[in-house]
């Protein structure tokens, strides 16, 4: 993700089902980590 955006960093409690949903859906997506998080930040703007 090439962005000249500042990064920060995190750590979460999150149960191991959704940890592993969240890890795969990624993985299909071909997402980094940091790209699926943004994915879905994009939808809290949808709510």
């Amino acid at each position: 993700m090439g962005s000249d955006e500042p990064i920060d960093q995190i750590n979460i409690r999150a149960s191991v089902s959704d940890l592993d949903r969240f890890v795969k859906w990624c993985e299909r997506n071909r997402y980094s980590y940091r790209e699926g998080f943004g994915e879905l930040v994009k939808l809290i703007d949808r709510a």
